[in-house]
């Protein structure tokens, strides 16, 4: 998730903790609530520190390696939360003596549960992507994929402003909150990508909300936050099961389909979009394996999938045809490649470390000598972007500090190397 929306997440988990105490216990003071509203924001954004190391592995490596690495993981999690806990604490406990004790302690517990939840919560965000995350090291270096939400999702903003709005207790922060909400419909607007009327929907649900969080107690706003975002996230979620089903289906009932075996289907959610869904096709056959660009629908009677619109500009791999459009997968292309080019490649230590980051892993040969090895997912101009890399074709450098992430297309190296 973008750090925005991982600020909204942190900032509504904090509101409801402190909107559901009990009101038989002590109230949480407007300096104290300030405090457990920003340690909440830090500590949900904490793991993205991650850019400060990752130079550690020159180049576009070092991004694409350490992002989402280590400081991603369940063991750093917890060692990012108790540590902002101590200074938070320390911050917390500057208060006038004449607070009582009973709303001290209060306090303290809800900042513990908001400072160790944070980290936590954000990786659990970004495993709803498509780019992944491997929460499990040491103990399991293999990446998870969400395939659910799309990294930047503004109907989660919708529908988390306002009761953020509603339950600001500040004129500046109330103004501060309306004029983001307006900026957020205002992107939906400006947006190529986005069909005019989900651009409407957005906006009238942001309208709804907006008036109806203002007539609701605090807690009545921030449960319908909360379920309105799980509500999102499992629409998503379960129109992105429907687009992999309706690929698969559809690679299934290609010529020479019983050659090639269906290792993986990646799902990309467009933004605010449930009905369009970014699809790759990943199969092997004996001694090649090929990657099917599509968009496909999975409500293909209501919304076709050949109208869905494209956020690829052209590619840097040399795509193919593939088959006919439908109302279900309108085919952008395909890529191609040979199990044994593959072995060659990762035989190089630039190649095998750029592939514990590839899923869609493909290359292309230079006119000038050499390659280009990318990540289809990410592939959408002819020019190189952030997952592409070329690859000496004279000289190999080994990228220094290579975490030991296991490759997502491990099922191909295998075969590749004849296991």
């Amino acid at each position: 998730m973008d750090n925005f929306t991982h600020t909204l997440a942190a900032l509504l988990v904090a509101e409801a903790a402190i909107a559901f105490v009990p009101a038989s216990m002590p109230s949480v003071s407007a300096r104290s609530r300030r405090i457990l509203l920003i340690a909440s924001a830090i500590t949900n954004n904490l793991p993205d520190a991650d850019f400060i190391y990752a130079g550690i592995t020159p180049g576009k490596l070092g991004y694409l390696l350490h992002h989402r690495g280590h400081t991603h993981t369940l063991p750093f999690a917890l060692l990012l939360g108790l540590s902002c806990f101590w200074l938070c604490r320390w911050w917390l406990e500057r208060k006038p003596p004449a607070s009582a004790d009973s709303s001290r302690a209060l306090e303290r517990r809800l900042l513990l549960g908001l400072c160790v939840l944070g980290p936590f919560l954000h990786i659990g965000l970004d495993a709803t992507n498509n780019y992944g995350v491997h929460p499990f090291w040491p103990v399991y270096s293999g990446w998870f994929h969400g395939d659910g939400v799309f990294v930047v999702e503004p109907w989660l903003w919708v529908v988390t402003l306002p009761a953020l709005t509603a339950s600001a207790r500040t004129v500046i922060g109330r103004g501060v909150l309306i004029v983001t909400l307006i900026a957020a419909v205002g992107i939906c607007w400006a947006y190529p990508r986005l069909p005019a009327p989900i651009a409407v929907a957005l906006t009238v649900v942001a309208l709804t909300a907006g008036l109806g969080a203002f007539q609701l107690t605090p807690t009545q706003r921030l449960r319908g936050a909360l379920v309105a975002w799980l509500i999102v996230t499992g629409v998503f979620f379960a129109g992105s099961r429907l687009a992999r089903s309706t690929l698969r289906a559809a690679l299934a009932v290609e010529p020479g389909a019983g050659s090639r075996s269906a290792l993986d289907v990646v799902i990309t959610p467009l933004v605010g979009n449930p009905f369009c869904y970014a699809a790759i096709g990943v199969e092997v056959s004996d001694s090649s394996y090929r990657l099917s660009v599509a968009r496909v629908s999975p409500f293909p009677w209501f919304f076709d999938a050949r109208h869905c619109p494209s956020d690829r500009e052209g590619t840097t791999a040399r795509l193919g045809s593939a088959g006919l459009p439908s109302a279900r997968v309108a085919w952008y292309g395909r890529w191609e490649g040979s199990l044994e080019g593959l072995r060659k490649l990762s035989e190089r230590c630039d190649a095998a470390a750029f592939l514990r980051f590839a899923r869609t892993p493909y290359w292309t040969e230079r006119p000038s000598g050499g390659y280009v090895i990318g990540d289809l997912r990410y592939d959408n101009s002819p020019e190189l972007d952030f997952a592409e890399m070329e690859l000496d074709p004279v000289e190999m450098r080994c990228p220094p500090n290579v975490p030991g992430w296991t490759p997502p297309r491990q099922d191909l190296l295998e075969r590749a190397a004849g296991r």
